[in-house]
C-alpha cells in the first residue's frame, strides 16, 4: 500500500462532515431490517417490520455490524470514504510520475471543495456514491476499486471487486453487467481464450446478486406493474424521471465528457468513453420506453462510478499542461514554504468547516431528541403527517432513533411489490386525514385507517387543532403538537 496516498486519503475522510452520532437521512430507510433483527422486542407494532426484506445482504451484514457496536453503522461511511479517494488516486497516478505529492494535494483540496459543491462526485439525478451516511449506495467504490485492478492487468480481482457492490445495492446491478462487458471488450482485443474465462468467472459471481434480487420481487404481474408505478412516479421520481436534467446534472455530463476526451490513459480512456457511450444510449432508451420498470433499474447510474474518475483526470490533465508549458511543479517548489503554508491553512479551514457542520448537526438533533424521547415508547402506534420531502427531519427519524411504531412515513418504503401497495394505501389515508377541511372529513378518515392499524397517538401541526378539540396537548417539536387519540373529540 502507498502509504502517501492512504494518508490523503484519510484526510479526505476527516475533512468530509459525515459523521452522525445518530441514524441519520437514508439510514432510516436501509438499516430498518438491520435494525429490527438487533433489536427484536422493539417495533413489533409496526407494521413496516412485518414486511420483507428486500436487501438481505446489507441488513445481514449491518446487523453484524451492530453486534459488535451500536455505532460502527452510524460512522463505518468513514471507511468507504478511504477507499474511494484511495483507489481514484491509483486509477490516475503513474508510478513513475514526479512531484505527486504537489498533484495529491491540489487533488485532495478540490475534492473537497468540490463534495460541497455537489459537483465532481454527485452523479445524474441526484445520485451519487459518496453521501452523508452509510448506505447501500456506498459499497459502489468497489467499482472504483474494480477499474484500478482492471487497468493493472489483475483481471480476476477486477471482476471479484466488480461483484461486490450489486449484492448490497440490488439496483446496481445493471452498472454491473454493463461494466463487466465493457471489461470483456477490452481484453477480447488481446486473447480470446482469457476472454471465455473472464467472463465465465463474472456470471458465476453476479448470479447471487440476481437471484436475491428476483427472489425479493416475486409477486404477480399486476401487483408489479402498480408497485413500480408508485415507487418510479410516487416515491423516486428525483431520481427515475429523466425528461428533465437539471444545472448540476449538465455540469456532471460536461465532467465525464471532457475527462474522457482529455485522458492520456488508453485503456482508462476507452472505459470513460464506452461508459459514456452506454449512459447516452440508456438516457434515450428510458425516455423512448417510457416503461416504469426499466425507469427504475437505473440504466445510466453508472455515471456515478465515472464522473468522479473523470473528475480527477481533468484535475490530473490541466496540472500536466501547466507543468509542461511553464514548470508548474518547479514554480512552486520554489516557494515551498509558501505553498506549504497556503495548503495547511486551506486544509485547517475545510476541517474547521466541517467539524462545525457534524458539531451543529449533532447538536440539533439532541436538542431536539431532549424533547421527543419524553414522548416516544416502543409500544404506542402514532400517526404521523406524510412529509414528501426527503430532507432529513425528525418525523422521518422516529423510528431507529426512538424506536416509535409508526402507521407510515413518507421516506421509508417496504421493498416487495404487495407491501409497496400497501404502503401507498397507508400515506394516502395518512394524506386524506390530515387534509380533512372539517371536524367529519377527519372523523370519516379516521375510521378508515382504523380499519386497518390500531392508533393511539397523533402527531398533528397547529392549524389542525383550528378544527379538531384535544386535551392534554403535548408540544412536540418543529410546530407539531402530540395528542392521545382517546383525548380528541372527533
Amino acid at each position: 500500500m502507498n502509504k502517501k496516498i492512504f494518508l490523503f486519503s484519510l484526510a479526505f475522510s476527516i475533512l468530509l462532515p459525515t459523521i452522525k452520532i445518530f441514524y441519520f437521512s437514508n439510514q432510516n430507510v436501509y438499516l430498518f431490517q438491520a435494525y429490527i433483527l438487533n433489536n427484536p422486542n422493539i417495533l413489533q407494532n409496526d407494521w413496516l417490520s412485518t414486511t420483507k426484506d428486500g436487501n438481505y445482504i446489507f441488513s445481514q451484514f449491518s446487523f453484524f455490524l451492530m453486534k459488535i457496536n451500536e455505532y460502527l453503522p452510524k460512522l463505518i461511511n468513514k471507511f468507504f470514504e478511504i477507499i474511494f479517494f484511495y483507489f481514484l488516486l491509483k486509477i490516475i497516478l503513474n508510478n513513475e510520475e514526479k512531484n505527486k505529492l504537489i498533484l495529491i494535494s491540489i487533488i485532495l483540496i478540490l475534492s473537497v471543495i468540490a463534495y460541497y459543491l455537489g459537483v465532481g462526485f454527485n452523479g445524474i439525478k441526484n445520485q451519487h456514491i459518496l453521501g452523508e451516511v452509510y448506505q447501500p449506495s456506498i459499497f459502489n467504490v468497489f467499482f472504483i476499486a474494480s477499474i484500478h485492478f482492471f487497468l493493472r492487468k489483475n483481471f480476476y480481482l477486477s471482476i471479484i471487486f466488480l461483484a461486490v457492490p450489486p449484492l448490497f445495492h440490488p439496483s446496481i446491478i445493471p452498472t454491473t453487467m454493463v461494466l463487466g462487458f465493457i471489461y470483456t471488450l477490452l481484453i477480447f482485443r488481446n486473447d480470446l481464450k482469457k476472454t471465455a474465462f473472464f467472463l465465465l468467472f463474472g456470471i458465476f459471481l453476479i448470479s447471487p446478486s440476481i437471484l436475491f434480487a428476483l427472489k425479493s420481487q416475486l409477486s404477480t404481474t399486476e401487483d408489479l406493474r402498480i408497485a413500480h408505478d408508485i415507487l418510479a412516479n410516487f416515491r423516486v421520481p428525483h431520481h427515475s424521471d429523466i425528461s428533465f436534467l437539471g444545472k448540476r446534472d449538465i455540469v456532471s455530463f460536461l465532467i465525464l465528457i471532457f475527462g474522457s476526451l482529455l485522458c492520456s490513459n488508453k485503456n482508462l480512456k476507452l472505459i470513460l468513453i464506452l461508459g459514456l457511450t452506454y449512459i447516452l444510449i440508456s438516457l434515450f432508451l428510458v425516455s423512448y420506453l417510457q416503461s416504469n420498470t426499466v425507469k427504475l433499474m437505473f440504466l445510466h447510474r453508472l455515471n456515478v462510478v465515472l464522473i468522479p474518475i473523470a473528475y480527477f483526470v481533468i484535475i490530473k490533465e490541466i496540472y500536466t499542461f501547466f507543468d509542461n508549458k511553464i514548470n508548474l511543479s518547479i514554480k512552486i517548489e520554489k516557494f515551498k514554504k509558501l505553498s506549504q503554508s497556503l495548503f495547511y491553512l486551506v486544509i485547517t479551514i475545510l476541517f474547521l468547516i466541517g467539524l462545525n457542520i457534524n458539531i451543529n448537526a449533532n447538536k440539533n438533533f439532541i436538542q431536539k431528541s431532549k424533547l421527543v424521547e419524553t414522548f416516544t415508547n416502543s409500544k404506542d402506534i402514532w400517526l404521523v403527517q406524510s412529509i414528501k420531502s426527503l430532507k432529513p427531519d425528525i418525523v422521518s427519524q422516529l423510528r431507529l432513533n426512538f424506536s416509535q411504531p409508526l402507521f407510515v412515513d413518507f421516506k421509508t418504503h417496504p421493498s416487495h411489490p404487495k407491501d409497496v401497495i400497501e404502503w401507498k394505501k397507508r400515506i394516502d389515508l395518512a394524506d386524506s386525514f390530515f387534509n380533512s377541511k372539517s371536524i367529519e372529513e377527519f372523523n370519516n378518515n379516521l375510521k378508515e385507517i382504523l380499519k386497518i392499524s390500531k392508533i393511539d397517538f397523533i402527531l398533528f401541526s397547529k392549524s389542525h387543532l383550528e378544527i379538531i378539540k384535544c386535551k392534554n396537548e403535548k408540544k412536540f417539536v418543529d410546530n407539531y403538537i402530540l395528542v392521545d387519540l382517546k383525548n380528541c373529540s372527533f
